[in-house]
């Protein structure tokens, strides 16, 4: 794999003003400014997208993702399998086992073990208020050595 997008989705893809709510769960799903500028990431990098969030343990939000990303021609290859609150080890896990090198993590939340497993500089820390922005955006193309 060439570019992975470790990819969060709560904070990351919505917001604190996110409207749509997943009927089926009753959770806030995506809100479409977030996802569009996944989109152009994606676009730009032709990133593949690994699932590193809880979402990946919920069948009916995992669904629904799949489903949303799929109008955007985006599709997540894999889920890093996330059983703990470890969430940088479990990367870190899955970066060792695939032989990644070049790769971004969306998140919201500065887990401590992304500092200890020095993934930090590939961390692109969104703000939930906002969730995935151009700036977010910007960042992590720096971080993939995209221009």
């Amino acid at each position: 794999m060439d570019n992975v997008i470790f990819l969060d989705c709560d904070g990351v893809l919505n917001n604190a003003t996110t409207q749509e709510v997943v009927e089926a769960t009753g959770f806030i799903g995506v809100d479409t400014h977030n996802l569009l500028q996944l989109y152009r990431l994606v676009k730009k990098s032709q990133a593949t997208i690994i699932l590193s969030s809880t979402w990946q343990n919920d069948p009916l939000m995992f669904e629904y993702l799949k489903v949303k990303l799929h109008h955007y021609q985006m599709k997540i290859i894999d889920v890093t399998h996330e059983k703990t609150i470890y969430r940088g080890a479990t990367i870190k896990k899955y970066i060792l086992e695939h032989g990644i090198t070049n790769y971004v993590i969306l998140d919201d939340y500065p887990f401590e073990d992304f500092y200890t497993m020095r993934l930090d500089h590939h961390f692109v820390n969104t703000d939930f208020k906002y969730g995935l922005t151009s700036h977010d955006v910007a960042k992590a193309l720096e971080i993939l050595k995209i221009s």
